[in-house]
């Protein structure tokens, strides 16, 4: 009789595979933002330049100019909780301000300081770091939506839309080896954020 070895899952919690985002001012890195509770969605989409163009004869033909891969985008959706966790040192609404100061406000203020000081804006980035799904993108965010509804009262509940602008970092995302709990996710992320910066 053949026993088969189960492996055990990878442990999906927040604080082992935390999502996060980071502020790169010219290679000066800003603490992470880290989604402390798990998006409810989170769609990854990635195209392909392709266009197909039909033939004028009866037939069902045609040719493909495809062009390879296009850059790909991600729209999460989820909630920043509610109750205050001693570990964050926040609440549900002091994440949410958080969040939507680093991805709507901190970021756009250090391009134009870019500009303002005469140095190249294209050198601030916003990283999407997902240890989760083992990505991480520079990307730009077109949309940050809040919700706010009658059956989740408490909930200050976000919807945001990124397009990658890049996705050569995602090859020095190393997940390193931990204990399964937030400090060491913690460490973790700052593992690969430095390897980030060292690029």
């Amino acid at each position: 009789m053949v026993m088969s070895q189960n492996v055990a899952p990878t442990d999906q919690r927040a604080g082992v595979r935390p999502i996060a985002f980071v502020l790169d001012d010219a290679g000066a890195l800003s603490a992470p933002v880290q989604l402390s509770v798990r998006p409810e969605d989170l769609t990854r989409n990635e195209p392909a330049r392709a266009t197909v163009n039909q033939t004028l004869g009866r037939d069902l033909s045609g040719w493909v100019d495809h062009f390879g891969e296009g850059l790909p985008s991600c729209t999460i959706a989820g909630h920043t909780g509610w109750r205050y966790s001693e570990a964050a040192g926040q609440d549900g609404l002091q994440a949410f301000d958080v969040l939507n100061q680093m991805v709507m406000r901190a970021f756009p203020a250090a391009k134009q300081a870019a500009i303002n000081r005469g140095t190249d804006p294209g050198l601030v980035k916003l990283l999407f770091i997902d240890t989760l799904d083992g990505f991480a993108w520079s990307v730009v965010p077109t949309q940050f939506v809040l919700r706010r509804s009658k059956s989740r009262p408490l909930l200050f509940q976000y919807n945001i839309t990124l397009q990658a602008v890049s996705t050569t970092i995602d090859h020095t995302i190393v997940v390193e080896p931990f204990f399964g709990n937030l400090s060491g996710g913690m460490a973790a992320l700052d593992v690969s954020v430095g390897k980030i910066g060292g690029m």
